[in-house]
């Protein structure tokens, strides 16, 4: 590539970033209440939106109601890294991806960005097990059928802290590649 500034030129080689020939695709859905259909709602919405972005494979929201539902239970756990549609990795593993420390991004299904700060519904602590206080109005709102500003659901934040927000709030919902 040769570039070109003020009647000075230079050339130069440019690289671009290879990702490894086997890895799993994540995405983030656009924000949207808490009535997502509950899980399989949310995998529904998931495998929508990464057909309409042209990608292969099977997704499941990173959602949970209860312990059986919940990632660890119903996810592959395979040893290939995710990478989000951007390019950005999520986690060399599943053990990296349930460490707790999962790095946000606001990746869309075809790449593009939902914005610099979002939250995350989850129901799910960040080893992939469901939270589960024994109140699904407030762990999940309502087993992710609701969208009343007086239930609660447990979400992440752009910086991965746990808290709770009301159901009629719009958050992101993080797909997984199986």
């Amino acid at each position: 590539m040769t570039i070109t500034i003020g009647g000075k030129s230079s050339t130069f080689t440019a690289t671009t970033k290879q990702l490894p020939g086997s890895y799993k695709n994540t995405f983030m859905l656009s924000p949207r209440n808490g009535n997502l259909g509950g899980v399989t709602g949310a995998d529904s919405s998931c495998n929508s939106a990464a057909s309409s972005a042209s990608l292969s494979g099977t997704y499941k929201a990173w959602l949970a109601t209860s312990a059986t539902d919940d990632p660890e239970t119903r996810f592959t756990q395979p040893t290939v890294p995710y990478y989000y549609t951007n390019g950005v990795l999520l986690a060399h593993n599943w053990i990296d991806l349930s460490d707790g420390k999962a790095h946000i991004e606001g990746a869309l299904a075809n790449g593009s960005q939902i914005g610099y700060s979002f939250n995350v519904w989850t129901g799910v602590k960040g080893d992939g097990t469901a939270v589960d206080t024994g109140d699904t109005l407030a762990d999940n709102c309502n087993g992710w059928s609701s969208n009343s500003s007086s239930h609660t659901g447990t979400r992440y934040g752009s910086w991965g802290s746990q808290t709770i927000s009301t159901c009629n709030l719009n958050r992101a919902v993080l797909c997984v590649e199986q």
